[in-house]
């Protein structure tokens, strides 16, 4: 599996990161993960809403453990529960879901972004994000699965 910040730092989102790297056995090819997660990098579509890292594990759990019949309300259940699970874990961690949270800066608007380049907060706090949600992710697959 390739490392989901060494994806990030090729040039691709966040989510897009963490879906690829966690994720691309479940697609026909590598293009396909990279174009679902492609509206959810920097807050959903830059945002600043919720953090893209926490989007792309969603996005894996759920095809890992992800429901797909309402006939079975247990599954649905069990489902949400890992992924809550992963959020609370997450925003225990690093103290917030959203990229307005983590980066300390509003990236929904150009001085958020102007601050946030300025600043480095992409290149340094970023990837400490996506590991850390991969980190989170490959515990909790190899946990429920």
């Amino acid at each position: 599996m390739e490392k989901a910040s060494l994806v990030f730092i090729k040039g691709f989102n966040c989510a897009q990161s963490v879906l690829f790297s966690h994720g691309k056995e479940f697609f026909k090819n590598d293009e396909s993960a990279f174009k679902l997660a492609s509206g959810f990098g920097g807050g959903i579509c830059g945002r600043g809403q919720t953090c893209g890292a926490v989007t792309g594990a969603l996005m894996v759990l759920g095809l890992h453990f992800g429901y797909s019949s309402v006939e079975n309300p247990s599954e649905k259940e069990r489902s949400l529960k890992i992924k809550n699970e992963f959020l609370e874990t997450f925003d225990n961690r690093f103290k917030g879901l959203d990229c307005k949270q983590l980066l300390g800066a509003d990236i929904g608007t150009s001085e958020g972004r102007d601050y946030a380049s300025e600043n480095n907060l992409f290149e340094k706090t970023c990837p400490q994000l996506i590991d850390g949600a991969s980190d989170i992710l490959d515990g909790l697959i190899e946990k429920y699965k």
